[in-house]
């Protein structure tokens, strides 16, 4: 158990020390970008639709690359979150709550 402790410990001392090194610090941009738009685009209280709304975020997104331009593939976010906004604040698949008071 003490031999595993050390090298777990050596392990994680190697690890902080080469990440700074190693990482860029916009390394996970696009994946947190494309989380964020289909989170917005399905809505923020609707696991079955963020899950819908990443499908249809990567097939538009791929359709786009494809036909269109590779160069603002990552650009079809950004305006799907921003159209998506506009139409509907609480996203496709959310219920907006509104309370009469």
């Amino acid at each position: 158990m003490m031999t595993w402790g050390i090298s777990s410990l050596v392990g994680a001392v190697a690890g902080l020390l080469l990440c700074p090194i190693i990482m860029q610090p916009f390394m996970m941009w696009d994946p947190m970008l494309k989380g964020f738009a289909a989170a917005v685009m399905g809505g923020m209280t609707s696991l079955p639709g963020v899950v819908i709304a990443a499908y249809m975020l990567g097939i538009i997104e791929n359709l786009f690359g494809g036909y269109i331009s590779i160069e603002f593939k990552s650009v079809v976010a950004f305006v799907i979150i921003v159209l998506v906004l506009c139409v509907k604040p609480s996203g496709l698949f959310a219920r907006h709550y509104v309370k009469k008071v």
